[in-house]
């Protein structure tokens, strides 16, 4: 849930658990007209030399009394009370229609009717999910959309009050919708089916009545638990898998045979197949990669695999817990190269690295965080070659940093630069470069391009990108990795990500919002 600004005031949007709450509050306040939208080509703002690549569209509103964006697009509320959504550049919007929209993981959970949350089944049977081209993904017609991962969307209609929890598919609390009773929860009945958001229509086969918290979908690989209790796996062609597969976590399976097991992407893809009596495979979270557990001397080892089942890395000791821009490896606490060299000194409880830019991560020592600069991987210097033993294989030290037969240093491809006590004042943010301290002196800043560190009047977290103190009134928005001000002048700014590497920035001025591309 992004931010949106009120005519000068932050207003900070209601948070719905799992995009699913289905609160009559809607996400501005009283109401507009749409948005009107003056040509793309813009004359009086212009864009640094470097950072910022495009200019989109500038949204005049005036009339508007609420605007905000989000990685699906831009929402806004007219004065009339109703809501309208438009895509980045302006190119589609839908108007002033919606009773409600609130932003679902990419997408946005609307309504065209008012109801009452703790209403009768035909109040609260009203929303429906779109994206920011108002292509409708759901009908309007459930009490509850669910998006599960990049594909899918439970959609739950409720059909009356149940009489016992193990009856009940929804639960309203003080107005809010979830799947999780709490004391005091009206107790719905109902059925749910899935949705393919690729097409918006329905999976086949993938329906219930019963409680749907344990659905998710890895990728394009769907599991829920059907009314009988059987625990359901289906790839995106709605065929169900067997018992003899093996869920990976990032959306592939295992298919076991009578000498070789096999691995599929969720589409039935076949990658690879391997001796399951040498491995013990295992997929890497948002990644297409895998690792496998294989015994060696002295206990297990654990190597990266490719999507071809190649090695692709040195065999560590441990279960990798992260893998970073496919060049670094977290495992039991250290940081290391796919070549086995650990890059840090000591060793850490948890790992938040950036994933968005890649330029680095957050490591935590009990209370002590440590920020940590990565190189890119195109960056990274050509690592020392391996001594081979008289047997011909790898030798497998037990310190790292330093070949103890060639003494070649190993290049230091992370180094930390700043570390932090965390206690009830402070807040420490891993994917954006600064730490709140306190509400007396502010976010610290820490400037790569000059080493420095710098307290800031104000900051709005957005990976790598502040919103900073400029002239009185207004704010610049500063990379914090290369100290560059991408804009400068404007009231507020809010950032959204559209793909792997492209931001999106909402600029808002006096009477107007300008909209920005990032690629970073």
């Amino acid at each position: 849930m992004k931010t949106i600004r009120n005519r000068g005031k932050r207003i900070l949007a209601a948070v719905l658990a799992a995009a699913l709450t289905a609160s009559s509050a809607s996400l501005f306040g009283a109401c507009g007209r749409k948005a009107t939208l003056v040509p793309k080509k813009i004359t009086d703002v212009q864009a640094p030399e470097t950072g910022l690549q495009d200019i989109l569209q500038r949204i005049d509103s005036t009339g508007l009394t609420g605007i905000g964006i989000s990685d699906g697009g831009i929402y806004y509320r007219a004065e009339n009370g109703l809501y309208g959504i438009m895509t980045f550049d302006g190119s589609v919007d839908s108007g002033s229609i919606y009773a409600e929209v609130v932003t679902a993981d990419g997408y946005f959970r609307v309504t065209k009717e008012t109801g009452d949350t703790n209403g009768t089944p035909e109040t609260l049977n009203r929303y429906g999910l779109v994206n920011a081209r108002g292509v409708e993904l759901v009908p309007q017609k459930y009490a509850a959309v669910k998006v599960l991962g990049s594909r899918f969307a439970t959609a739950i209609r409720v059909t009356g009050i149940a009489e016992n929890e193990d009856d009940a598919v929804l639960f309203s609390t003080d107005n809010m919708i979830s799947y999780s009773y709490q004391a005091g929860s009206v107790m719905y009945a109902g059925e749910w089916e899935v949705y393919d958001l690729t097409n918006g229509r329905p999976v086949q086969d993938a329906h219930g009545t019963k409680n749907t918290a344990t659905q998710y979908a890895a990728n394009d690989l769907l599991v829920f638990t059907d009314d009988e209790g059987a625990r359901v796996r289906m790839n995106s062609k709605s065929r169900t898998l067997s018992d003899f597969a093996h869920l990976l976590g990032n959306g592939a399976y295992t298919m076991s045979g009578e000498e070789e097991d096999t691995v599929y992407t969720a589409t039935g893809k076949k990658l690879f197949s391997y001796d399951p009596s040498m491995y013990v495979i295992y997929g890497i979270d948002n990644t297409e990669k895998f690792y496998a557990a294989r015994a060696g001397d002295g206990g297990l080892r654990y190597v990266l695999l490719d999507e071809n089942g190649e090695e692709i890395s040195y065999a560590y000791r441990d279960a990798p817990q992260a893998v970073i821009d496919d060049t670094y490896v977290f495992a039991n606490g250290h940081l290391y190269d796919y070549d086995g060299n650990q890059l840090l000194d000591g060793t850490y409880d948890e790992i938040w690295p950036d994933n968005d830019l890649h330029r680095g991560a957050l490591l935590r020592k009990d209370n002590v965080y440590t920020f940590v600069e990565l190189m890119k991987k195109e960056d990274i210097p050509e690592p020392p070659k391996t001594e081979e033993n008289e047997e011909g294989e790898d030798e497998d030290y037990d310190s790292y940093g330093e070949d103890e037969d060639t003494e070649e240093e190993t290049v230091q491809l992370a180094h930390e630069i700043v570390t932090v006590t965390h206690n009830g004042e402070y807040l420490v943010y891993p994917d954006g470069f600064y730490v709140t301290q306190d509400s007396s002196k502010g976010p610290l800043l820490y400037r790569f391009d000059t080493g420095e560190y710098k307290f800031l009047d104000y900051s709005v977290r957005a990976n790598w990108i502040a919103m900073v103190s400029g002239d009185p009134g207004v704010y610049d928005l500063m990379d914090l990795y290369t100290g560059e001000k991408l804009l400068s002048g404007y009231d507020y700014y809010t950032v959204a990500h559209n793909g792997d590497r492209t931001l999106i920035v909402l600029a808002e001025g006096e009477g107007y919002a300008d909209v920005f591309r990032i690629e970073v």
